[in-house]
């Protein structure tokens, strides 16, 4: 399924394109929102769960002529059982030498939602840099990694300090979501709690 939504107005950049692919109700794959230009791109909402295993939701962030990289992973447990509810909404901007990114993601009666921004100067290094999880701003000088637990009443957020994967190669299509929560997972698992490893 592709519904592709763009506005482009000079050097702004508005992207609501989500690509989805799922299994029933075991599986969903979603390529998410993206803005892009020459020099600097942004996504936000990317997503791969799976009935039984943990899922993970990322966004990236390109600049100059920097390889695209992490900017945040959340790690969640599914809620129990069939994933009845399943829906994602995105959206990116990209303007000059700033962008920002929001998704929501809705898990039966669980939400996860995201939502970043960043700047840069002349040299392209980061001028700027804001996350929020949840309705909460977090310093992301303490982590990028957040893990949550969607089999209790309430969840909440667990931010962790560790190295994210540097470098992505390629984020076009659900292949490329699946092989980057993949890799991240490897890289990410010595740093998860117990039930949040795949």
């Amino acid at each position: 399924m592709l519904s592709i939504k763009q506005l482009a107005l000079g050097v702004l950049l508005t992207s609501l394109s989500v690509v989805c692919g799922c299994d029933t109700k075991n599986t969903h794959v979603v390529r998410g929102s993206r803005a892009a230009g020459t020099h600097f791109a942004i996504s936000g909402g990317n997503l791969l769960t799976r009935r039984g295993e943990p899922g993970m939701l990322f966004g990236t962030a390109r600049s100059g002529d920097a390889q695209e990289r992490l900017t945040y992973v959340v790690v969640f447990r599914n809620p129990p059982g069939e994933l009845n509810r399943f829906a994602q909404q995105g959206k990116c901007k990209a303007k000059g030498q700033s962008g920002q990114t929001e998704s929501v993601i809705q898990l039966n009666n669980h939400k996860i939602e995201t939502s970043y921004q960043i700047s840069y100067d002349e040299e392209w290094s980061v001028e700027t840099e804001s996350l929020k999880i949840g309705e909460k701003e977090v310093n992301v000088k303490s982590g990028r990694l957040f893990v949550i637990d969607l089999t209790t009443s309430i969840p909440t957020y667990q931010q962790i300090q560790a190295e994210l994967s540097s470098e992505i190669a390629s984020l076009e299509t659900l292949e490329d979501v699946e092989r980057i929560v993949e890799e991240t997972f490897k890289t990410l698992k010595p740093h998860l709690p117990e039930g949040f490893a795949e």
